[in-house]
């Protein structure tokens, strides 16, 4: 059933970026995600997979983040910026903007490399929904047990 499902998301994300001439440029998925509060503490874990997509429209790269088949996380990325936080962890922050009922809504991103294990893949997503008017976190979600799909 996984395979399955994992086939039918990268038919969709194919036939849709030519239909629209979306790049895409990485795929990963997951299989776990934890529900966080406004200050990153985990309050829920839940099993369940969905992909990350970052892909290029024109010149703006952006991202999507599906929790199963539903398109949860949408965005085009405004910044970015790497940081290595010591001898074995990566960090990747990303500034994206989300279209929600009309609304704009700022999305923090992290993505975080574990160097011991891998370089190239990352060990966790952290989304974290901030408010338009403050830039302060409400709540997020972190998406754990990534590996690459291309």
């Amino acid at each position: 059933m996984k395979r399955v499902f994992t086939l039918l998301i990268l038919m969709l994300v194919f036939f849709v970026s030519k239909a629209q001439n979306i790049e895409k440029q990485v795929v990963y998925k997951y299989g776990l995600i934890v529900n966080l509060d406004g200050n990153g503490i985990a309050k829920e874990s839940i099993e369940g997979q969905g992909i990350i997509l970052f892909a290029k429209v024109g010149n703006q790269e952006a991202i999507s983040i599906t929790i199963g088949d539903q398109e949860t996380y949408t965005g085009l990325i405004q910044s970015k910026k790497e940081e290595k936080v010591d001898s074995n962890t990566k960090l990747v922050v990303y500034l994206a903007i989300q279209e929600f009922n009309g609304y704009k809504v700022p999305l923090q991103i992290f993505e975080k490399y574990n160097l011991s294990k891998s370089k190239f893949i990352p060990e966790s997503f952290v989304v974290m929904i901030c408010s338009a008017q403050t830039g302060k976190m409400i709540q997020g979600q972190a998406f754990e047990s990534v590996s690459r799909l291309q």
